[in-house]
């Protein structure tokens, strides 16, 4: 709660600074890259209501782009402080950064396709079905073998964390383990490391 509260605020002061710009670019003379970087302060502060509240708007992709786009904005303005190194670009350099910093963590987060607000429901009802197997003490395993190729996968529970082994043969012998707090986090790790999917899981252990 004392987070989200945390996030509102800071998303009003944002607000606020970007309001103000606006004021300037739409009444006064301003520089057109004052008018591109609120476009895309706009484009951000969106995302970020969206997260907050942990609402769906365009897709994860979107975001991930956007992400991209402000680290790059970022690094032009580091280039401008070092090309004209003095108090001023620096300051203003500074300011951008730690305003800018908490908005660059989440829209991160936001794009993130595998975070809880785009998962669907679905995802959900399948987390919940294999939680449920491993609580009552069983495993999950499953195997697949691509171009000679063989992987297999073992989840199971163990002092309340799921732990996730992995197994690979091909032109030599690989196994590594890793531990997860939650279901979904578990296969996640698996989907990322492994060929196999969750429905592939499921399937092998229904």
């Amino acid at each position: 709660m004392f987070k989200k509260l945390s996030l509102i605020v800071y998303g009003i002061i944002y607000f606020i600074i970007i309001a103000s710009s606006l004021y300037d670019v739409l009444f006064q003379e301003a520089p057109a890259w004052l008018s591109i970087g609120i476009f895309f302060s706009i484009w951000t502060f969106t995302g970020f209501v969206h997260y907050v509240f942990e609402k769906r708007f365009q897709s994860s992709k979107v975001w991930k782009r956007l992400f991209y786009l402000k680290c790059v904005g970022l690094a032009g303005f580091l280039v401008l402080f070092i090309i004209s190194p003095n108090i001023y670009s620096f300051l203003n350099f500074l300011f951008i950064f730690i305003f800018e910093f908490p908005m660059l963590i989440c829209i991160y987060k936001y794009s993130q396709p595998k975070s809880d607000i785009w998962t669907s429901e679905s995802e959900k009802l399948q987390f919940i079905h294999l939680a449920k197997i491993l609580d009552d003490g069983k495993e999950l395993s499953a195997y697949k073998s691509i171009d000679q190729k063989n992987t297999t996968v073992l989840i199971t529970k163990v002092d309340g964390t799921y732990r996730v082994k992995v197994d690979r043969q091909s032109n030599y012998a690989e196994s590594f383990v890793k531990n997860f707090s939650t279901v979904p986090k578990a296969v996640y790790f698996m989907e990322q490391y492994t060929p196999i999917a969750m429905d592939e899981l499921l399937a092998s252990n229904a």
